[in-house]
C-alpha cells in the first residue's frame, strides 16, 4: 500500500507476459522432472478475479490457472468478499495475492490489482477501480491473438 492507504498497482510485467506469452521460468518447472510445455504455447489468456481475502477455494483455482501450460494469466484482480467484515476487502486481498505469487516464483510476471471495495449500487452504474481499468485495458489489447477469458472466483 502506498501512503494514505491507496493501493498501488503492480509493476510492469516482463515483455513475455505483456505479449501474451508465459515467462520462460515457472515455479513448477522442477516438479516431477519438469512441467509439460505445449509445443504450440498457451491457447488463451486468463484474467482472474478472486476474493483473495475470502475462502481458500478461489485461491486454489487461481493457482491451477497459473500452473496451466494451456493459458497465460495476464492479471489478478482481488474482489469484494461479502464475508469479510473489513471495509476494504478487495484492498485487503492484494497482499494475499502477491504473497501467493511470490511463493510460486511468479511475483514479477503477473500484476495484481484491487477491485472495488464496495458493492454496485445497481446494475447500470459502474464502480471504478484499478481492477476494472486493467480488465478494460486487457480486453482492448491488439498485440495478441490469444482469446481472453475472464474467470470469477
Amino acid at each position: 500500500m502506498a501512503a494514505g492507504g491507496a493501493v498501488t498497482t503492480a509493476s510492469t510485467a516482463p515483455a513475455s507476459a505483456a505479449a501474451g506469452r508465459r515467462p520462460a521460468t515457472h515455479a513448477h518447472d522442477g516438479w516431477g522432472g519438469g512441467a509439460f510445455r505445449d509445443p504450440k504455447g498457451p491457447r488463451a489468456r486468463v484474467f482472474d478475479l478472486n476474493d483473495a481475502s475470502g475462502d481458500p477455494d478461489g485461491l486454489f483455482a487461481t493457482v491451477h490457472a497459473l500452473l496451466s501450460p494451456a493459458t497465460v494469466v495476464t492479471a489478478l484482480v482481488t474482489t469484494l468478499n461479502s464475508d469479510d467484515p473489513s471495509s476494504t476487502p478487495a484492498t485487503d486481498g492484494v497482499p494475499i495475492a502477491r504473497e501467493m505469487l511470490r511463493l510460486m516464483g511468479l511475483s514479477r510476471s503477473v500484476p495484481v490489482y484491487a477491485g472495488s471495495d464496495v458493492k454496485l449500487a445497481n446494475r447500470t452504474t459502474p464502480q471504478p477501480s484499478d481492477g476494472a481499468r486493467a480488465l478494460i485495458a486487457e480486453a482492448t489489447r491488439t498485440d495478441t491473438t490469444l482469446p481472453l477469458y475472464v474467470t470469477v472466483g
